[in-house]
């Protein structure tokens, strides 16, 4: 039996693949009994061919090739149950490891029966620190970020580098290290999330039965966050309002669920008039997206449209 599975969803992105997968080589082979799943939603680019010529030689490496692009959630559900190993990583493949450090986070994960699982630091592409974890949405949360002017700042958060390992609600789904035995009781991910806030849910749903999410900041690996512009943006956001709704509807009443939408729709609208009263271009893009992917996530079928994982 593998002591490690690692699950990878891609979608187009055969250079970042191919950039986390040589890097598992580089820093986990030879050290640990592991295997990596690459579940390929469907890729249009070079990830398939390349897949195919990397794994010929390289046994760690198992692909599930898919037809369609299933989701986010579905997708590493597909991986989860393709491996039998008493630790599966959720890793996306726009990261790849700095070190062998994932190691630490295996042994700490072992001696923790509680520990549902862990995240780790995850650093931006110039090795500063990034979003590594987050605290459940909530509407007194979302209000302190409004009244504050820290919107999305107070749900994610950079931890500081004297912060080696602590109690958090979630981890940034890039790095979710998860014990086998305690997600079989718990569930897997819920394939309704497509995108956005499956392992939000998943840690939620963990909490509730009593187990405990920790960030383990020994482990550090790089998170490489691509970007998106004009409508896919918009689009990306309906997902993650989408996501973000359904989220509240299975955690929330529905009364908080509707007070937030309509907090949420006053506070993008009033930031898109002031920014576009005092020319601040950046502001008004960036609130003007926020609002019209709010808006578009309450038409129906908004969370099936095809979107990159």
């Amino acid at each position: 039996m593998y002591d490690l599975s690692i699950i990878i969803v891609s979608f187009n992105t055969a250079g970042l693949l191919r950039q986390c997968l040589e890097s598992l080589e580089k820093h986990l082979a030879g050290k640990i009994l592991f295997t990596a799943v690459v579940v390929d939603n469907n890729s249009g680019d070079d990830t398939r061919p390349w897949l195919q010529s990397f794994m010929a030689q390289r046994a760690w490496v198992q692909a599930i090739l898919l037809d369609s692009n299933t989701g986010f959630a579905r997708a590493n559900n597909i991986g989860i149950r393709h491996c039998s190993s008493r630790n599966v990583l959720l890793l996306n493949s726009d990261t790849y490891l700095l070190d062998d450090s994932l190691l630490a986070a295996l042994a700490y994960l072992d001696g923790k029966e509680d520990v549902f699982g862990c995240g780790c630091r995850l650093l931006n592409s110039d090795l500063k620190p990034g979003v590594s974890f987050g605290h459940f949405p909530t509407v007194p949360v979302v209000l302190r970020e409004i009244f504050t002017n820290r919107f999305n700042r107070l749900r994610g958060v950079v931890p500081p580098d004297t912060e080696p390992v602590g109690r958090i609600d979630f981890p940034c789904g890039a790095f979710f290290l998860m014990k086998r035995s305690l997600l079989d009781k718990v569930g897997l991910l819920d394939e309704r999330f497509f995108m956005y806030f499956e392992e939000t849910d998943l840690a939620k749903r963990a909490r509730d039965k009593g187990y405990s999410i920790t960030f383990f900041g020994t482990t550090r690996i790089v998170h490489l966050r691509g970007g998106s512009s004009g409508p896919e943006k918009v689009a990306l956001a309906a997902i993650f309002y989408q996501s973000w709704n359904y989220y509240f509807s299975k955690h929330h009443t529905a009364l908080e669920k509707a007070a937030l939408n309509c907090i949420l729709l006053a506070y993008f609208s009033a930031m898109v008039v002031a920014a576009w009263l005092t020319g601040k271009k950046e502001i008004l893009a960036y609130y003007s997206v926020h609002r019209r992917g709010l808006i578009g996530s309450w038409r129906p079928g908004a969370m099936d449209a095809a979107a990159p994982c």
